[in-house]
């Protein structure tokens, strides 16, 4: 078949029948609840511990929580919404690592409050090496970040912070 772009002819292969995408090892799965915890039981209890608080209080806070698609490692996502936009906070996934969504909230939140909601973040001791690029997701593991409920909490108090600041 011959088509023709921009005025240049091309020659374009065509196949008779339906095609479909390669499904083996490609696909992705939105993950769900029960595969997350289900994957995380291959770590330490009380990295499942961690994960479990924190989803349970994101499901309470968050105005949607979010599940990937990766085929190996599977994620939550802890969202609020702004105008109808989504505002990626943060990401939790079966790998034991918290990462922080900086890459997604910069140009939803403006760089002043960005660079307050960081000050907030790396005033939590476990948090402070925390680069300040951020155009970036950094990451760090639970196991790290989270030592006692203290950390817990502190991060989940930056967090509803945030909230209402995105509410202003």
């Amino acid at each position: 078949r011959r088509f023709r772009n921009k005025g240049v002819d091309m020659l374009v292969p065509h196949l008779h029948g339906v095609s479909t995408k390669p499904t083996s090892g490609t696909s992705k799965k939105r993950w769900t609840e029960a595969g997350i915890f289900e994957k995380f039981d291959s770590l330490e209890k009380k990295i499942v511990a961690v994960a479990r608080d924190i989803f349970e209080w994101s499901q309470e806070k968050a105005d949607r929580v979010w599940f990937g698609t990766g085929r190996e490692t599977g994620s939550f996502t802890f969202h609020y919404l702004k105008n109808g936009t989504t505002v990626s906070v943060f990401s939790i996934y079966t790998n034991g690592k918290l990462m922080l969504n900086f890459g997604w909230l910069l140009p939803r939140l403006g760089h002043d409050l960005m660079k307050e909601f960081y000050s907030k973040i790396v005033a939590i001791p476990t948090f402070r090496n925390i680069p300040e690029d951020l155009t970036k997701w950094p990451y760090i593991t639970l196991e790290e970040a989270f030592p006692s409920k203290k950390e817990i909490d502190d991060f989940k108090r930056v967090v509803e912070w945030l909230r209402e600041r995105i509410r202003d």
